[in-house]
């Protein structure tokens, strides 16, 4: 029958401020974050780049902060963030109905 359809897939995160790659990132600074189905699309609230602290707290990025928005790519502006750990959440509806999502912890 073939293979299923696939959710997002980050396989890099790159900060552009360091050149820390899957690790640290520079509040303020810009996130280069590359994969599959990366593409910010849809009308859920959901949809969206988010950080996420381990306090359950999230800040999201502005769609006016979505640098470049292409399906295996995206670059971020990465809001003011207090030092922590951080999970980094993708979610989107690009190419179809329902919301894909994906995550990575960071720095």
């Amino acid at each position: 029958m073939g293979l299923g359809e696939c959710g997002i897939m980050i396989s890099q995160v790159t900060d552009s401020k360091t050149g820390s790659v899957n690790d640290l990132i520079t509040p303020g600074g810009t996130l280069t974050i590359k994969g599959s189905k990366l593409k910010i699309a849809g009308d859920n609230p959901m949809v969206g780049v988010t950080f996420e602290d381990g306090a359950g707290n999230a800040v999201s990025v502005e769609k006016c902060d979505l640098v470049v928005n292409k399906p295996s790519e995206l670059i971020v502006q990465i809001p003011p963030l207090a030092t922590g750990t951080y999970q980094l959440a993708v979610c989107s509806q690009y190419g179809i109905s329902s919301l894909l999502s994906r995550s990575l912890t960071l720095l």
